[in-house]
């Protein structure tokens, strides 16, 4: 069990997390454009798509995660990390069937500070897990995955978005030149 101090610490943490997100999103909204949600229907039509089968893939996971625990009784992870990891896999599911049909960035919005947003959290997260791994008490407590795996997750999975990012743009590129 986690202490008081612990608990109080990751929640101020994930406080000052969110008003700095919010803080950013508002200065980049106004200055570069970034995040402008100006869609038109055919985007907002695929992005329902990709919400339907993003909540498809969060019922699947949270769905064969538990079964996976009442059929075996094996605890492979805890219970926020598996939370983070349900989480991750049908943002991933959103995010890249949105990426793949050109709905997930407005006509506005600068992609390449898109990327390297997510490239910069990929880092910060990968970093995060690593130097725990190695100096802390690892990814595995118990035979468990630990709280560790969330940053370990949430840094494969901004990996991914940013990937996915790339890909789009190399290949709006190609198709802008062919054309």
């Amino acid at each position: 069990m986690n202490s008081i101090p612990y608990i109080l610490g990751f929640l101020c943490g994930f406080v000052v997390v969110a008003l700095v997100a919010l803080l950013l999103r508002y200065v980049f909204k106004k200055k570069n454009g970034v995040l402008c949600g100006e869609y038109d229907e055919r985007q907002k039509a695929i992005q329902g798509r990709g919400y339907k089968y993003a909540y498809f893939t969060m019922l699947i996971s949270v769905v064969a995660g538990a079964l996976f625990d009442v059929w075996t009784g094996v605890k492979w992870i805890e219970l926020f990390p598996f939370a983070v990891l349900c989480l991750w896999l049908s943002l991933c599911v959103f995010v890249t069937y949105c990426i793949s049909k050109d709905a997930y960035v407005s006509f506005q919005a600068k992609r390449k500070v898109l990327i390297l947003i997510f490239a910069v959290s990929a880092l910060m997260n990968l970093g995060i897990a690593l130097m725990e791994i190695i100096c802390g008490d690892g990814i595995i407590t118990g035979g468990c995955l630990n709280l560790t795996s969330a940053n370990l997750f949430t840094g494969a999975a901004s990996l991914q978005i940013a990937l996915a990012l790339c890909i789009r743009a190399i290949y709006d590129r190609v198709q802008g030149e062919c054309e």
